[in-house]
């Protein structure tokens, strides 16, 4: 039955996004890159859901550029991942020749997993592309926004269900059987930045909403997320969920009650739907000197630190970070034999500790693999999307000082932005402990970033066709009858 809806639905979405707008098929796809519905069930595990969705996406824009010509859109964001996109072909290229020794490599990459990564970001560069160019108009970004939303806010569901229903704990994001299928969540720490980062989303959904109907069905869902994220016992997406509710709140103009009534429900939600184990769990966060989880996160980034300045141009190459663990360590395993002359493995504190692993930071991960340049370019691409709202969000003021928009315009586009850096904020601080520096969520916002800034440029365009902020304010009639969104024909 199952298996049924999901090819249903591809279906839909993707004749949809053939034959009236590729928006639909980029939907589709970025709903079954998040809502992970062939992780759901172990009889479709093995479905193929994204690449019907690419293939929908593609042929749709062909049509539509036939139809309204090609869109002359583009932004910052869009082009520093074309840029990085490049810095990892070119170093996957020169890290497999004979170059290599000249770099100064411990020993040769790991050819094979780097250019496995780098299939997985060109798949997600196209998708990015092509929402780039088709998903220009508000209501198409509203939808696509909607999408992840959405998904996080279901998934924040499933995860009740799980508990409540099922007695599964902890909660690590959909995979059969434990949670881990290597899908985008591979374990509970990213399931639960993902729904930190849907927090956000929902409410933000609710913001823009207009109707009453709407506004309950995205707020249904935080206390489900909230609970979710409690459930995944992850310290860091904690972290990350706090700062979105208090991101929320302090934008909010009922702040202060908003503020109160988060932590009374954060209270409430810890005192009568937890257990000893999850409490116990967040209590380690004093007393990081006696956890080995936390040892171990502070030995790789030092390791991943080396790394960095030892191969400052090109890293160490995709997916070769554990590869080249032990080269940059001062730590060695012990192997001890047992009386069979069996050699073992000896896996003690010392070995949790110091063994090799990823880098548990986004920043140390990027660095590791691909060098200061790498996250140089990662570091270009983040800081531009806080200060292209920002950018964006002066325009806006200039609109209302002249009177040149309504304050209902006014109020959803902010909010439009809000929502972008909003949303950004708990991946940020959540991937400063976990390897997510390939999560396609945080890809999609800085996607949508340029979208947002680009319509905002737009209505500044119209208003102001000399570029120059108007001398005298037009009535809030006039105002309205050209605050519909502009076509976007330039560069945001």
């Amino acid at each position: 039955m199952l298996l049924a809806l999901v090819y249903a639905l591809v279906g839909v979405f993707g004749l949809l996004g053939v034959f009236v707008h590729p928006g639909w098929a980029v939907c589709g796809y970025f709903a079954a890159a998040f809502g992970r519905p062939n992780e759901l069930d172990w009889s479709i595990h093995t479905a193929r859901i994204s690449m019907p969705m690419v293939a929908a996406a593609g042929i749709g824009a062909v049509f539509y550029f036939m139809r309204r010509g090609y869109p002359k859109v583009g932004s910052l964001q869009m082009k520093l991942i074309t840029l990085m996109l490049i810095h990892m072909a070119v170093s996957g290229w020169i890290l497999e020749s004979s170059w290599v020794q000249v770099l100064g490599h411990s020993r040769p990459v790991q050819s094979a997993d780097l250019w496995n990564k780098f299939e997985y970001y060109w798949k997600m560069f196209v998708v990015l592309w092509l929402t780039s160019r088709v998903v220009t108009e508000e209501g198409w970004v509203e939808r696509l926004y909607g999408t992840f939303a959405l998904c996080g806010g279901l998934l924040g569901v499933w995860a009740n269900y799980h508990y409540f229903v099922l007695n599964t704990h902890p909660i690590t994001g959909p995979g059969p059987p434990a949670g881990i299928f290597a899908g985008i969540f591979e374990d509970r720490n990213d399931f639960c930045l993902y729904l930190s980062m849907s927090m956000v989303g929902c409410w933000y959904m609710a913001v823009l909403s207009k109707s009453l109907f709407w506004r309950a069905f995205w707020l249904a869902f935080e206390p489900f997320l909230l609970h979710a994220i409690l459930l995944t016992e992850s310290r860091g997406g904690l972290m990350g969920a706090a700062l979105g509710i208090g991101v929320c709140a302090w934008r909010s103009k009922y702040r202060w009650s908003l503020s109160v009534g988060g932590v009374a429900g954060m209270a409430l939600v810890l005192l009568f739907f937890t257990n000893d184990a999850l409490l116990e769990r967040y209590g380690t966060i004093k007393d990081y000197e006696g956890d080995a989880s936390a040892l171990g996160r502070l030995n790789s980034w030092n390791v991943g630190w080396r790394m960095m300045w030892g191969n400052p141009l090109f890293g160490a190459g995709l997916e070769n970070y554990i590869d080249l663990f032990y080269d940059y360590s001062d730590w060695r395993p012990t192997w001890t034999t047992l009386d069979d002359g069996t050699p073992w493995l000896v896996q003690d504190v010392e070995y949790e500790i110091n063994r090799a692993r990823q880098g548990h930071n986004m920043w140390v991960q990027r660095g590791g693999e691909t060098g200061l340049l790498g996250v140089g370019i990662l570091a270009w691409l983040v800081v531009s999307i806080p200060l292209a709202v920002r950018q964006a969000r002066g325009w806006l003021v200039t609109l209302q000082q002249a009177g040149r928009i309504t304050p209902e315009r006014f109020d959803r586009l902010r909010n439009f932005t809000y929502a972008i850096d909003g949303t950004l904020l708990p991946y940020l601080l959540t991937g400063f402990f976990l390897s997510m520096e390939d999560f396609e969520g945080f890809y999609l916002v800085a996607v949508l970033c340029g979208a947002v800034v680009s319509l905002i440029r737009a209505e500044y365009d119209a208003a102001f066709p000399d570029g120059r902020g108007a001398e005298t304010p037009v009535t809030a009639q006039a105002s309205s009858s050209t605050s519909t969104t502009p076509s976007v024909t330039r560069t945001g």
